[in-house]
């Protein structure tokens, strides 16, 4: 090095101290709603705000990409700045620490769901970006899909089987939308929440508002290879005391283990036996699977079968919780391996929400073989109801008398019962033990299958 770059070098660091280091330049985006179910015809407005997190000021350029319907309106909003709807680029000055409030609106005028697609740029370094995506599915479906885990596209094969059915669908992304609220989901005769391989698909918010949705009346499906385990397994991350309790009381249904490739087949109904792997399902289910048990008022409903078509374990429970139903399975509904698979189970969860008929020889399997009897009968103190369970594993069968009037007046068991000849003793009395009067009675046996009747004469 010379002698004059020697001399010079004092100087250009001296410059290089006293340069101001590179502004920083950044801001952040608060979003606290990104999607809405609602009526035609009314404003939806999404708040949000922009805040310069940077150390000078800046200028935003948020630009309005829109994919819904022609007929539909949106537009974006800066304070109390509306602008009209064919603007879709604005700009925002903000100095460092200064917040903007940037509102996307959104009307739909005719049936369909829609997305309004905004994106924030910082105007001094364009790498500096973010976008998000708000949506509005408008009321008119009778049955809403959540997406928990949409990285496969599972939606598809639920909505197929629903249009098959002739339910009419919406979907809703909860990744990228966030979860539904309670309003959202009682615009919808029934909910099919969706985990798929997704971990962590319900949260504490989740699970309380699906409680709340179906005790006020609505009907719920719980779909994914690992819910049972998360809810209910001590070993899970997901697990809590809490989230058992949920499973158990909403779902009726508990978890029983795993199950490998070996019982990858389910039935449970007369014309209902098919693979959870391979055909044009999913094919997410090949390494294992929740095992379901059958807690409170759970009733079993499918099963996984070994290739010899005997039941192995439980696979679907559905169960009543104070005004409305569940039905939960312990595979991915999407990993049926048929289209024609798919639309038989569809139509079984549809029957059993909203009531609507199956062919007798689909119905669920006969629980209750030959006719119920008590003997003797007239009786003077007892009598004993006989009947036979039919079936190869044990079911929940509830046993009560009723007087003439519709009263309960004595339950006399409820609980699982195993295949063979039953019998149960009846001595006359109530459930507080107090004689009954001489009279007629009606003792109901019934299972998640047909239910028996039998009068009975009490004689004094």
């Amino acid at each position: 090095m010379t002698a004059r770059n020697l001399l010079c070098l004092p100087l250009l660091l001296a410059l290089l101290w006293a340069a101001p280091a590179q502004a920083a330049l950044d801001f952040e985006w608060h979003i606290s709603r990104q999607a809405a179910v609602s009526p035609l015809s009314v404003l939806n407005s999404f708040d949000t705000e922009l805040i310069n997190t940077g150390d000078q000021t800046d200028t935003y350029t948020i630009t309005l990409q829109k994919n819904h319907p022609v007929d539909w309106v949106s537009s974006l909003c800066e304070g109390t700045t509306c602008y009209l709807p064919w603007i879709t680029e604005i700009e925002v000055t903000l100095a460092p620490g200064d917040t903007a409030s940037i509102l996307v609106d959104m009307t739909a005028l005719d049936f369909g769901t829609g997305t309004a697609d905004v994106t924030i740029t910082n105007g001094d370094s364009p790498a500096v970006a973010q976008s998000e995506v708000f949506t509005v599915l408008t009321v008119g479906p009778q049955t809403l899909v959540v997406a928990s885990d949409d990285m496969g596209g599972h939606h598809a094969w639920y909505t197929a089987a629903l249009t098959g059915a002739g339910k009419s669908n919406g979907v809703w992304h909860r990744q990228a939308m966030g979860s539904p609220t309670l309003d959202d989901l009682f615009n919808f005769s029934a909910v099919f929440w969706l985990a798929g391989n997704h971990s962590g698909a319900l949260d504490d918010a989740d699970r309380a508002t699906l409680a709340a949705y179906v005790a006020g009346g609505g009907n719920l499906l719980v779909s994914g290879r690992d819910l049972a385990w998360e809810n209910c397994d001590p070993g899970s991350p997901y697990y809590s005391a809490g989230t058992k309790a949920w499973y158990n009381a909403v779902l009726g249904a508990d978890y029983a283990g795993t199950l490998g490739p070996s019982y990858a087949q389910v039935t449970g109904y007369t014309t209902l036996f098919f693979d959870i792997f391979g055909g044009n399902g999913a094919n997410n289910a090949q390494n294992d699977f929740d095992t379901l048990g059958n807690v409170a008022g759970g009733v079993p409903c499918l099963f996984y079968a070994l290739p010899d078509g005997n039941p192995a374990a439980i696979a679907g429970v559905f169960n009543n919780y104070v005004s409305g139903k569940t039905y939960t399975l312990g595979f991915g509904f999407e990993a049926a391996a048929t289209q024609t698979d798919r639309d038989l189970l569809m139509g079984r969860i549809l029957a059993w929400f909203f009531g609507e008929p199956v062919p007798a020889s689909d119905d669920v399997p006969s629980l209750l073989t030959g006719p119920a009897v008590a003997v003797p009968n007239p009786f003077n103190p007892r009598t004993s109801l006989r009947f036979e369970i039919g079936g190869s594993g044990s079911v929940p069968v509830d046993v009560s008398v009723f007087d003439l009037r519709g009263r309960q007046v004595r339950r006399l068991f409820n609980g699982d019962l195993a295949p063979g000849p039953q019998n149960l003793n009846w001595d006359g009395r109530d459930d507080r033990q107090q004689d009954l009067p001489a009279g007629v009675y009606l003792a109901r046996i019934r299972t998640s299958g047909p239910t028996r009747t039998v009068k009975m004469t009490l004689a004094k």
